[in-house]
């Protein structure tokens, strides 16, 4: 039964469908919340940033 099921997807390129439409979905959410994700990318660059320099410091665990 698994077999049938790969190769029906496989053949209906269920996973390649599935792919297309869940980046069309990302590509969305993005551009209506890029201002959200330009501040929550900043301060991700930021934290790191900050962990880096204590890891110089105190070294890494």
């Amino acid at each position: 039964m698994a077999v049938a099921d790969v190769q029906c997807k496989s053949q209906e390129k269920l996973v390649e469908a599935l792919f297309e439409a869940e980046a069309r979905l990302q590509e969305q959410a993005i551009k209506r919340h890029g201002a959200y994700f330009s501040k929550l990318s900043a301060a991700q660059v930021k934290y790191l940033g900050r962990v880096n320099e204590v890891i110089k410091v105190k070294g890494a665990p």
